[in-house]
């Protein structure tokens, strides 16, 4: 609900789900390709496990244990993924604040920003590409 009301206000909305020990971030802009996208993808894990891409960026094991353990609402994370995550969100958050003001563009959906600092990998990546 958070999402589409940031939606109806022409405002966007950032969110940094929690894989292991990396994150997704994913910023939606205002007319532009919706959240409901990136939960889609998070959804179909249940059912037809992690996108493939994934496992260029994520540790493995890591992706192993979510796909084995998602039905049960609990998957593994730890303090890093969150702290990556919210920090990523934050840089989001001000690059799409300091638009015009010489800084880059955002990364907006259908990209996201995938990284794990444990295999030391950083993707952008669209959400066309994972199924």
């Amino acid at each position: 609900r958070m999402f589409a009301l940031a939606g109806e206000r022409k405002i966007h909305s950032i969110c940094a789900p929690v894989l292991g020990f990396g994150a997704i971030v994913a910023n939606a802009a205002p007319g532009g390709a919706s959240m409901k996208m990136l939960f889609e993808v998070i959804m179909r894990v249940a059912t037809h496990g992690v996108p493939a891409p994934f496992y260029d960026v994520f540790w493995p094991p890591t992706l192993k244990a979510i796909e084995r353990d998602i039905r049960t609402g609990r998957v593994p994370s730890l303090a890093i993924g969150p702290a990556l995550g919210g920090t990523i969100a934050s840089m989001e958050a001000l690059v799409t604040l300091m638009q015009g003001q010489g800084w880059r563009a955002p990364v907006v959906l259908p990209e996201i920003q995938a990284m794990d600092p444990l295999t030391m990998t950083y993707r952008r990546m669209s959400l066309a590409d994972l199924g």
